[in-house]
């Protein structure tokens, strides 16, 4: 758990309550977690936070998931940030988008297995 510690993670998400899920798992294992609502104070938080990994959601409401991973993406500085995109569209559709965009390192389907996002959160971690 100690080795977590340094590590940030930037939860974005419009629902307040997947949010606090997300947090709350992600802090129980040692994380530091901040959060943001929209897309624009998601690229604020990026900025100020610098994390180590971003868990952000597809439908947000000013600019979506996929725009904030292209202006992230488009910056020397946030390039090697991985991007675990989250959505609610089903897999297909959500699949045949980053696969064109290809700037997220994966995405998950919501309800999120909270095995699942932990695995993930700390594959791409170790890999930042």
């Amino acid at each position: 758990m100690g080795l977590n510690m340094n590590k940030i993670i930037l939860v974005v998400d419009d629902n307040p309550t997947h949010r606090k899920l997300i947090r709350v798992l992600l802090a129980g294992c040692g994380y530091s977690v901040y959060e943001a609502e929209t897309g624009r104070q998601a690229l604020e938080r990026v900025r100020a936070c610098a994390p180590d990994l971003i868990v952000l959601d597809y439908r947000l409401p000013d600019i979506n998931g996929v725009e904030v991973s292209r202006n992230l993406k488009a910056e020397s500085a946030y390039v090697s940030i991985p991007i675990i995109m989250v959505s609610a569209l089903s897999v297909n559709e959500m699949s045949a988008r980053i696969v064109l965009n290809s700037t997220c390192a994966e995405y998950m389907t919501k309800p999120i297995d909270v095995h699942t996002l932990v695995s993930a959160v700390q594959r791409h971690i170790g890999r930042a």
